[in-house]
């Protein structure tokens, strides 16, 4: 893509100077166009990429406001692939998670993306859980998710260091390599004609009669910033995709789509292994 390096110069020095990104995005001339831009380069946006790229004489544009793809949330997670039992029966994230589940193990098959089918037990320690792990097992077997009941002398042969007293098990939970999975997800979407841009972050987005047009930093001295005219643009920017959307609509957006965060804790051990599969607390 051409920049147009004296006026990206102009417009970083105006920002400096108090007009806003918007601002400076309604002043500024088109630098690029693509049919598609897509805001975040981790898993969930070079797969689109990769599934838009594809198609017939598309241009994508991938921006990454990191050094690297998938440097926040689809590197720093436990790499589960989950099955979909707990959620409710006619949600989407139910229908995408076990639609998903089946397209992600075919991919890595394909790919050869290192992962594996371990299975994932659910526990209960006592009586009560049991009834709880009843029921779910009936919630698995009413959205078609394989799932059977362990009893706790069998769990104990199985497993002889997970203390339960009963389990449900899951079969279909997997695991997989995310960083193998995030290349070989880049290298296809390049392979179709697409492109990654790297620390390369959105600062404004507006939308008009002919589509979008995005204000984007580039990291690049000679030309800071660039405008790109785009006609779709897909916001999978994780945990930044609120803001990117407030960036349309700030009174709409900012009520109903704001994301809250919870804290998770991992950690190591170097001991070895203990168990042959996942398993979770109910």
């Amino acid at each position: 893509m051409r920049l147009r390096a004296a006026a990206g110069r102009r417009a970083f020095s105006a920002l400096r100077n108090g007009y806003s990104a918007a601002q400076q995005l309604a002043a500024r001339a088109d630098d690029a166009q693509v049919d598609c831009l897509v805001i975040g380069g981790g898993v969930v946006g070079l797969a689109a990429a990769r599934q838009l790229a594809a198609r017939a004489d598309s241009s994508v544009l991938v921006v990454e406001k990191n050094d690297s793809v998938g440097a926040e949330t689809s590197s720093r997670n436990s790499e589960v692939i989950h099955a979909g039992i707990f959620y409710p029966r006619d949600s989407l994230r139910t229908q995408l998670c076990i639609e998903g589940k089946r397209l992600l193990y075919a991919y890595c098959q394909e790919r050869r993306i290192p992962h594996a089918r371990v299975g994932k037990w659910v526990v209960a320690r006592d009586a009560g859980q049991e009834q709880q792990l009843q029921r779910l097992a009936a919630h698995c077997a009413d959205v078609g998710v394989p799932a059977r009941m362990v009893g706790r002398a069998q769990a104990a042969r199985d497993e002889p260091c997970v203390r339960a007293h009963a389990v449900l098990d899951s079969p279909t939970t997997g695991i997989v390599d995310s960083h193998a999975l995030l290349a070989a997800l880049r290298a296809d979407l390049e392979a179709s004609g697409g492109d990654v841009a790297l620390r390369a972050e959105v600062l404004a987005l507006s939308h008009d009669a002919a589509g979008f047009r995005a204000l984007v930093s580039t990291g690049d001295r000679d030309a800071p910033l660039m405008a790109v005219r785009a006609g779709a643009v897909v916001n999978a920017a994780g945990l930044w995709a609120d803001r990117v959307a407030c960036m349309l609509d700030s009174d709409a957006w900012a009520s109903e789509y704001r994301l809250h965060f919870a804290k998770g804790r991992y950690f190591a051990y170097t001991g070895p292994a203990r168990v042959r599969r996942l398993v979770y607390p109910l």
